[in-house]
C-alpha cells in the first residue's frame, strides 16, 4: 500500500540543530510504509503533508494521509498501548526519538488514515484531536500542517502495518469518550462533532474502501 508524504534525504545521528533544520529541503514522494520506516531509521526527516511546488509551508499545503504524534517523556510505551487499546486500534508503528532514554521515554507514533485530507485547517483539527486521544499528554506544538518530524538512531516498533484508520470514525470515538469522561467538555465535544462533519462532507477523499 503506497502513501504520499514529503521527505528530506539529509541523515542525522543525533537531533539536528536549528541551523541544520533550516537548511533541510523536502520533496514529495510516494512510498510504502516499510520504505518510510527505513527512511526514519536512517535518521532522515519527513513531514506527513505534501505541498504545491514542494514548498513546505501552510499556504502551499496540498494533502495529507499520514499523521504523527509526539509523546515527550509523559507516557510510557505500556501507557500508550493501553490508551490505544481503550479506543480499539493501534499505531502503524512507533519509534523512539533521538533523545529517548529509559528514564525519559520519548516516542513518535505514526498513523495512516484510509483517505486524504485536503484542508490544512482540518489537518490542524485532526492533530489536536489526536492530542486529546492521549489525554492531552502528547506534544501540543506538533499540530501545524507543515511540521517536520525527525528520524531516529534507534529501531521502530511495529504496531499494525496494515491498519488504515477512518478519520471520521476516530474523531467520533474520541468525542464519545470525552463526553463520557466529563460532561463539562460539552464545547470540546461540539467542536469535534463539527470537525467530523466537515471532514466527512467536504475535504476527505477515501483512498481505500
Amino acid at each position: 500500500m503506497k502513501i504520499k508524504m514529503s521527505k528530506s534525504e539529509t541523515a542525522f545521528t543525533i537531533k539536528p540543530s536549528d541551523k541544520q533544520i533550516k537548511a533541510l529541503t523536502f520533496m514529495e514522494c510516494v512510498t510504502s510504509i516499510e520504505g518510510l520506516i527505513t527512511h526514519i531509521e536512517a535518521g532522515k526527516s519527513f513531514t506527513p503533508a505534501t505541498f504545491y511546488d514542494n514548498m513546505r509551508n501552510g499556504a502551499k499545503f496540498k494533502s495529507q494521509q499520514l499523521f504523527a504524534v509526539d509523546i515527550d517523556g509523559t507516557l510510557s510505551l505500556e501507557q500508550i498501548n493501553s490508551i490505544c487499546d481503550d479506543y480499539g486500534f493501534t499505531y502503524n508503528f512507533i519509534y523512539p526519538t533521538f533523545n529517548h532514554t529509559e528514564t525519559s521515554p520519548r516516542y513518535r507514533l505514526v498513523f495512516i488514515m484510509d483517505g486524504e485530507v485536503h484542508s490544512k485547517e482540518a489537518v490542524v483539527g485532526i492533530n489536536k484531536t489526536l492530542v486529546k486521544l492521549f489525554d492531552g499528554k502528547a506534544d501540543k506544538a506538533c499540530v501545524d500542517a507543515a511540521r517536520i518530524f525527525y528520524g531516529t538512531n534507534k529501531k521502530a516498533i511495529i504496531g499494525d502495518l496494515h491498519q488504515r484508520l477512518d478519520i471520521v470514525e476516530l474523531i467520533n470515538k474520541i468525542n464519545f469518550k470525552l463526553y463520557l469522561k466529563d460532561n463539562k467538555q460539552t464545547r470540546s465535544c461540539f467542536q469535534l462533532k463539527n470537525l467530523a462533519k466537515i471532514v466527512k462532507d467536504k475535504i476527505y477523499e477515501k483512498l481505500w474502501k
